[in-house]
Parts: C-alpha cells; structure tokens; sequence
C-alpha cells in the first residue's frame, strides 16, 4: 500500500506514458474481491483522476481507468444497501437520498457510485471508439449498473 499515494500523484500529474503506466499500476488495486483496498484507493482520491483520465487521457489511459472504474464499481451495489423502515412512516422525517441504481445511500467514497462520481456520460462517450478495446472496458463499467435481481 506504499506505493499507492506515489501512483496516484503520478496518475495526476505525470508524462502520458506515466499516466498509463500508473492507472496499469492501480488497477491490481481495484480488485473487487478487496473492497478494503478499493476504500484505501478512493480514499486516497483515485477516482475523480479516474473520470478525468475517461475524458483527457491517451486511449489506452482511458482504457484502463475505464476498467478501474468498472471494479470499483461491482462493489457498488454490496455497499450501498437500503434503508430499512421500522415502525410508523407518519412520525418518518423526509427519506434519505438513495441512488436510483443502487436502492440505498451512494457516494463516490463510500460506496464507489459511478453515477455520484459522474463517469456515465465519460464512459457512454467511449462506446463509439473504435481503438483497442477501449469501447470493451466501457461496457465492464457500464455493465455494473445492471442488476441481476430484476
């Protein structure tokens, strides 16, 4: 987990070629079967750079934060979980906001919500390239937001 804050500052602020070498560098970190490490990632301030490199990076950049976004994004919906009502709903003050994808809470720290991070349009954007499989890893991301319980 050293590494992480340097990776992260390369990502931000480094030569293309860093950029893409750091985002490769980060994706063994977005594993979804460690969700405590995607919590060290975004907590670190990963994502916002991940949604600026959909829209400003090289392609294969774009690729890749496209793929770090879509396992982020798999533990969306464990994390956000609905509120549960107990009792009268008369005495309830006003609902919480709940994600109209997840069902519950979301936030782009705590629950790693695309949508709250505002990659969507990013990533529907990269549906029409036609370079590498750039178009693939949007649709890993987007494929996320279907749930297999409807």
């Amino acid at each position: 987990f050293e590494a992480l804050p340097a990776i992260i500052k390369v990502m931000k602020s480094g030569t293309s070629d860093a950029k893409e070498n750091a985002v490769g560098a980060l994706l063994r970190f977005t594993d979804p079967s460690s969700v405590g490490t995607q919590h060290t990632v975004v907590q670190l301030g990963a994502y916002p750079i991940l949604v600026n490199l959909l829209h400003s990076g090289t392609m294969l950049a774009k690729t890749k934060a496209a793929f770090a976004i879509g396992n982020l994004s798999l533990s969306s919906p464990h994390l956000s979980v609905a509120p549960v009502v107990n009792g009268c709903l008369c005495f309830m003050s006003a609902k919480p906001p709940v994600c109209r994808v997840h069902r519950g809470p979301c936030d782009v720290k705590t629950t790693f919500c695309l949508l709250k991070a505002d990659a969507l349009s990013a990533l529907v954007n990269l549906l029409q390239e036609r370079e590498g499989n750039i178009a693939g890893a949007a649709i890993h991301a987007l494929a996320t937001l279907v749930s297999d319980d409807d």
